[in-house]
């Protein structure tokens, strides 16, 4: 007992900290993040109704990661960035003009199953996104491919940005959380689409 009693202990030091915003207690922050992706995840997703579900799941991961400011999601359509939803035009405008310069953060983020992190936009390579971000005082991004497995292969469903006005505003702490948003983002895609 003495033994086991030791090994649930040191399990309970290892244990890496609860994820919560500043401020929050564990049990808030835990009740929230619950209640939210619950809510949403009890709605019929179709494709009609696809939007305003990611737009208020855009908003809850604004609301849950501190440094964040504006978020949005790029859907593809084939191999062309197709419908955005933004939590403002800040976002929306950023994507777009990645998009059409055919690169930065976003455009990677498509490309590639690992985030990308730039931790100040105004040294990106495009002047008009570097310009584009000065007037949107947003300095950081933190962009996620939105993958499904099928039939064994990883697809991309588009992307999911989230900007910052502070030079490398995302914690390591905010980006697990970002990766949960995400995958519940890919998800509610995948089904509203089958």
């Amino acid at each position: 007992q003495q033994r086991r009693s030791r090994q649930l202990a040191e399990r309970h030091r290892s244990r890496p900290p609860a994820l919560r915003p500043s401020g929050a207690k564990p049990a808030e922050n835990g009740s929230m993040l619950t209640a939210s992706f619950a809510s949403l995840a009890q709605e019929l997703i179709t494709v009609s109704a696809l939007s305003p579900a990611l737009r208020r799941l855009l908003t809850l991961a604004v609301g849950a990661v501190d440094a964040c400011d504006c978020a949005s999601i790029s859907l593809v359509v084939s191999t062309e960035a197709g419908p955005n939803v933004a939590t403002d035009e800040s976002a929306a405008a950023l994507d777009a003009i990645q998009f059409r310069e055919r690169e930065g953060p976003t455009v990677e983020a498509l490309r590639t199953r690992p985030p990308v992190y730039v931790a100040d936009l105004s040294r990106q390579s495009s002047g008009l996104l570097a310009a584009a971000a000065d007037a949107a005082t947003v300095t950081s991004a933190l962009c996620l491919g939105l993958w499904i497995k099928l039939s064994g292969e990883w697809h991309s469903l588009g992307v999911m940005s989230l900007y910052a006005p502070d030079l490398d505003a995302f914690s390591e702490a905010d980006r697990e959380i970002v990766g949960i948003f995400a995958a519940f983002a890919a998800a509610m895609i995948g089904l509203a689409h089958t």
